[in-house]
């Protein structure tokens, strides 16, 4: 037996043209777009708000945000177009890591899938 929840705003997605949609990493907390460039460093300091972020969690956290807004899992094409093809190598570890794999092509992280 299923228990009846009523429908939210908040389970709703909104609507929107995806390609009005901005690509590339942006800040956590402040929202403001980062520009990695692609060297050693494993730590980002954004310069709007002064967040200290790891680039491997910043870009984890980004390719959950454009799962959520794709509402499907994500390919690998799909991480390299919204991140930048200059860190390609860490978003392959990153999905690889983070992220469970489906169909040898898809990505889902499963713990936002676990919130719902």
């Amino acid at each position: 037996m299923q228990i009846y929840r009523p429908i939210s705003l908040y389970d709703r997605r909104p609507n929107f043209n995806f390609k009005d949609v901005k690509r590339g990493l942006q800040c956590t907390e402040c929202g403001l777009e980062i520009n990695v460039i692609c060297d050693k460093t494993k730590a980002i300091v954004c310069k709007g708000c002064l967040k200290r972020m790891k680039k491997v969690e910043l870009i984890r956290d980004n390719l959950i945000e454009l799962e959520v807004l794709l509402n499907r899992p994500i390919t690998t094409k799909d991480a390299h177009r919204w991140v930048g093809r200059e860190l390609r190598h860490t978003t392959k570890r990153v999905l690889e890591k983070y992220f469970n794999k489906v169909d040898d092509r898809y990505y889902y992280f499963e713990k936002y899938y676990n919130k719902l």
